[in-house]
């Protein structure tokens, strides 16, 4: 799907880039809740 589908392009964390915006890792999205931790 990568290279077929979405010339190369992946969205954030492997999210599939063709999914509608926000992607689920995305802020806005189902994980991305704009936390920022420290690693």
């Amino acid at each position: 799907i990568q290279y077929g589908k979405n010339g190369g392009k992946c969205g954030v964390c492997g999210d599939d880039w063709s999914l509608p915006q926000p992607r689920d890792n995305e802020n806005g999205g189902l994980y991305g809740t704009g936390t920022i931790v420290k690693t």
